[in-house]
């Protein structure tokens, strides 16, 4: 769910294609589908090329991202700002921090940078639709562009740009993590995530100095964004 993550994780990467494939792992999961190394690997590369590089960047950053201290320390932050009483009969509050890590991370992209999630957008607007039908048919089978779709729904709605207000965070959050662990909704749980969001804002610079060392370790040969 860190969206904004993974296309500031481009670095500069501009090719529309490239962009949304390092996004595309996580929309495929939204289609119902699931991408593997061996669908990748199977891709025609004159056709596919810049869509596959976008794909195991997505890949690349995960693996890292989920043993980097930038991680670690949202996961534990989440952990500590969220009251265990409302959210005592709700399930798999592992993963609710994991969701919040990641789009905490957003989230603090934004406070710093207000056009961040209009230029990711902004790239995005100019996708080959044509040659993800034909990605999604190919790899899934999807002849009724169910992943096309999920593109068109998350273009329309852009509701990284909400992140910025709490309220809205929370919802969204709330929605999302209820939504994958099939629990139902309830107010207690947006309204635990917004206390949990003002009780962080404080750990701001902490998070955003993790972030901007792993975005600046992330990549290089002779380094890695772990410490």
């Amino acid at each position: 769910m860190n969206f904004l993550a993974h296309f500031e994780l481009c670095k500069g990467n501009t090719n529309p294609e490239f962009c949304l494939g390092s996004i595309l792992p996580d929309l495929s999961k939204r289609a119902g589908f699931q991408l593997n190394r061996k669908l990748v690997s199977n891709l025609e590369p004159a056709k596919f090329r810049h869509w596959k590089e976008g794909i195991l960047l997505h890949w690349s950053v995960d693996s890292q991202f989920h043993n980097s201290l930038l991680f670690e320390t949202g996961l534990q932050l989440w952990k500590d700002a969220l009251e265990p009483e409302p959210l005592g009969r709700w399930k798999r509050h592992f993963f609710l921090h994991h969701l919040l890590c990641e789009m905490w991370v957003d989230r603090l992209i934004l406070q710093q940078n207000r056009d961040a999630s209009h230029q990711m957008y902004t790239v995005l607007q100019q996708v080959n639709t044509r040659e993800l039908n034909d990605l999604s048919a190919l790899m899934f089978n999807d002849i009724t562009a169910k992943l096309s779709n999920i593109y068109n729904q998350f273009m329309e709605k852009q509701f990284i740009t909400s992140y910025l207000d709490q309220q809205s965070f929370s919802k969204i959050a709330a929605g999302v993590f209820c939504h994958v662990t099939g629990q139902d909704y309830a107010p207690e749980i947006p309204e635990a995530i917004l206390n949990g969001l003002n009780r962080l804002d404080k750990q701001s610079e902490l998070m955003l100095g993790e972030w901007h060392y792993f975005y600046s370790n992330f990549g290089k040969p002779d380094s890695t964004p772990f410490r």
